[in-house]
């Protein structure tokens, strides 16, 4: 079996942003408790799936993506705008 290896020495999954967002977001805010919800998961079957580098980590692909369909938004074009548009998502 093949271990899965974060090619990314630097990587932490809650890492500091470049801007400080953290004080604009309420504490009872959904994107917090998805983010406690997440933290204490175990990702490592995930991470079978997708061992080699990607752009964009699959931990916080699933995030977001979790994020997004709480939010009601489904469809690719919508959760892009999401992306770009929301600081929680940012978050």
């Amino acid at each position: 079996m093949i271990k899965a290896i974060n090619n990314n020495r630097y990587f932490k999954f809650f890492q500091p942003k470049l801007f400080y967002i953290n004080q604009d977001i309420d504490n009872d805010d959904p994107v917090r408790l998805l983010s406690t919800i997440l933290e204490e998961m175990d990702f490592s079957n995930l991470l079978q799936v997708f061992p080699n580098k990607t752009k964009v980590h699959p931990v916080n692909m699933f995030a977001v993506i979790i994020y997004a369909y709480s939010q009601g938004k489904y469809s690719t074009r919508d959760i892009e705008f999401l992306c770009k548009d929301s600081q929680r998502t940012k978050f």
